[in-house]
């Protein structure tokens, strides 16, 4: 829930949608080319395209695995674990349906970094104009 909530912040309710079942059905494709005489079930390529997002479009953002880890590591940590399960077959697992979907949200973080670069400097900017000392205290001497 927690990189979802952090992308829905980031691009917003309906982009997250529009990635979520782009990557999820990029995902289910991925799962049966790969795994034509397995089913599968779950969201997995779904959630695996919004960690690519993520990843992509806030590589620096440190979250807690095990200890401190910058997003784009923990995304490529288990993107080799992907690549690994599907060459050697071992497992359980939908590595295929997992790697389809990163790469959905890889794609959408390599086409849309810019803009979302963009606004998260506005942002600052905004934060910086609003919130500075000098703007507090014109403020309170204004309204209080």
């Amino acid at each position: 829930a927690f990189f979802g909530i952090l992308l829905e912040k980031i691009i917003g309710s309906k982009k997250f949608i529009h990635l979520y079942f782009v990557a999820g059905i990029a995902g289910s494709i991925a799962s049966i080319i790969f795994y034509p005489q397995a089913t599968s079930l779950g969201a997995s390529g779904a959630i695996m395209g919004i960690i690519g997002a993520l990843a992509t479009l806030r590589p620096k953002l440190v979250v807690y695995f095990g200890g401190p880890i910058p997003m784009i590591f923990l995304a490529a940590m288990w993107i080799i674990l992907d690549l690994a399960g599907l060459a050697t077959g071992v497992g359980n697992v939908g590595h295929a349906a997992h790697l389809a979907g990163f790469t959905v949200g890889i794609f959408y973080g390599v086409t849309n970094y810019a803009k979302f670069q963009e606004e998260k400097e506005l942002k600052k900017q905004i934060d910086r104009d609003f919130l500075s000392d000098d703007a507090i205290d014109n403020w309170a001497d204004k309204n209080m």
